[in-house]
């Protein structure tokens, strides 16, 4: 891919992944948003426009690049950071500190994949009143898409139910009465 063509997105992502790899984990989107637009002053603009720019997919992208060059440079391996987790385990373990060998702990299990940060999508309590699964499918259909529910019922290992439950999109009959005849005569 290489660097992205709008140099100001190329500058958000660079220091996207630098406040990253120092350990900023609390704001580093708008952070690194407003590097790149220092004359955006609203706080509430600042999170809307960084986080619309880093789901971007071609973003996304770019940041996986860029993050893969720079620990590559640092020389740092997945084996040398759970070796320091480990250290760090130990350390607070001999002094006694319950909360910090839990913090050790957990960030060796997220570094090898056995804990994942998960993100609601929607509103809080959205799936609260809620009773069963087909429900449950027919509201992500409606907030993400019937791709998005079909797969949430295969990643649920409920394919037969997911097709009964999980309307088709409607088409868009708009569209349709706008079209034209292929021949140009009316039927």
């Amino acid at each position: 891919m290489g660097q992205l063509r709008n140099l100001r997105h190329e500058q958000a992502v660079r220091a996207y992944v630098r406040l990253h790899l120092e350990g900023v984990t609390a704001g580093h989107m708008w952070k690194a948003y407003k590097e790149a637009y220092p004359h955006v002053e609203n706080i509430d603009c600042l999170y809307v426009a960084s986080s619309r720019l880093f789901k971007r997919p071609e973003i996304q992208q770019r940041i996986q690049q860029v993050t893969k060059r720079m620990i590559t440079r640092m020389d740092i391996t997945e084996e040398k950071i759970l070796s320091k987790y480990e250290e760090a385990y130990e350390l607070a373990k001999s002094q006694g500190k319950s909360a910090d060998m839990i913090s050790a702990s957990t960030a060796q299990a997220k570094l090898v994949g056995l804990l994942r940060d998960r993100i609601e999508a929607g509103a809080p309590g959205d799936f609260d009143n809620m009773e069963n699964v087909s429900e449950v499918l027919d509201a992500v259909a409606k907030q993400a898409g019937p791709e998005a529910a079909l797969a949430l019922a295969h990643a649920l290992g409920i394919t037969e139910q997911a097709e009964e439950a999980v309307p088709e999109p409607e088409p868009d009959t708009a569209q349709l009465e706008t079209l034209e005849s292929p021949s140009g005569a009316m039927n």
